[in-house]
């Protein structure tokens, strides 16, 4: 089941469009948390296009997001890291989420390095601590597109500096983590998870890989991060993002550009980038 945040409330996906549903909830972590099953049995208020309403981001300020470092082998190759022997993580504020079709703004004092991470998001539907893997799953809700975006010249900055705990920063700015369009419950997909993730600029494909190139599962990486924090309801983990970013190929974001983020059986998730509104308009970005 596809469950959206639309300017009129929550819906499900339906034959022809939404289907908005009687319910008191803001957004998907609070359905989650009174109980995700109500979204299969609301009584339904309208049924409208997608043209009738505006897709919010699905979880309006998730608790925590939790970002994990490599976790594609193809990733791993491109930047000649050795593969992990355990999953890498930390948090970041819940602040920068954005939804589907809202702007990514390149920051003011970092705007020429600013790349796209095209993502799978774990939304956590009940609490969970020190879970074990066999079990991790039941504790998701669903899944859904994430752009963990990054300002790449201050995470290497914070590299040199702090090593992999002063991450957050270069990837917590404004507009940095756009979610969507929809998180699709967990019944909709099958164990061990293989699904298709792609990226485009512009039109142009700049990532294509599979959930089955992980190099930590979904139930092993909530396992994990479950055992050094309690995860709870609307609680993000990004689980990291294939080959052909833009720090492997050179290749940036600047205003204009059109990121489309497809995960297959979610949807896609677009967003458009920006220059900040504090820009000089004569100044030229550097070659």
């Amino acid at each position: 089941m596809h469950l959206y945040r639309t300017s009129r409330g929550l819906a499900r996906n339906g034959d022809d469009g939404l289907l908005l549903l009687d319910l008191p909830y803001p957004d998907v972590a609070a359905l989650f948390e009174a109980g995700p099953e109500q979204a299969a049995t609301a009584p339904v208020r309208a049924q409208v296009t997608f043209d009738e309403v505006e897709l919010l981001a699905p979880i309006g300020r998730p608790c925590r997001i939790v970002v994990v470092g490599l976790n594609y082998r193809a990733h791993a190759s491109e930047t000649g890291a050795e593969i992990p022997a355990s999953p890498t993580f930390f948090c970041v504020d819940g602040g920068p989420v954005t939804g589907p079709g809202d702007r990514i703004v390149l920051p003011s004092a970092a705007p020429d390095f600013v790349d796209y991470e095209g993502e799978v998001g774990v939304v956590i539907a009940r609490a969970a601590y020190n879970v074990p893997a066999e079990d991790a799953w039941n504790f998701v809700g669903g899944l859904t597109c994430v752009n963990d975006v990054s300002a790449r010249d201050l995470q290497a900055a914070a590299l040199q500096e702090a090593g992999s705990a002063g991450l957050g920063f270069s990837k917590a700015l404004d507009t940095f983590k756009p979610i969507g369009p929809a998180v699709v419950t967990t019944d909709s997909f099958s164990l061990p998870l293989d699904i298709g993730l792609t990226t485009t600029v512009n039109g142009e494909i700049r990532q294509q890989g599979r959930t089955s190139d992980l190099i930590f599962d979904i139930p092993t990486l909530v396992s994990a991060v479950s055992r050094m924090v309690t995860l709870l309801p609307g609680d993000l983990i990004c689980t990291g993002t294939p080959a052909g970013v833009g720090a492997a190929t050179g290749r940036f974001l600047e205003p204009g550009d059109l990121i489309d983020i497809e995960v297959e059986g979610i949807g896609t998730l677009s967003n458009r980038v920006v220059a900040h509104p504090s820009a000089d308009a004569g100044a030229t970005r550097p070659s």
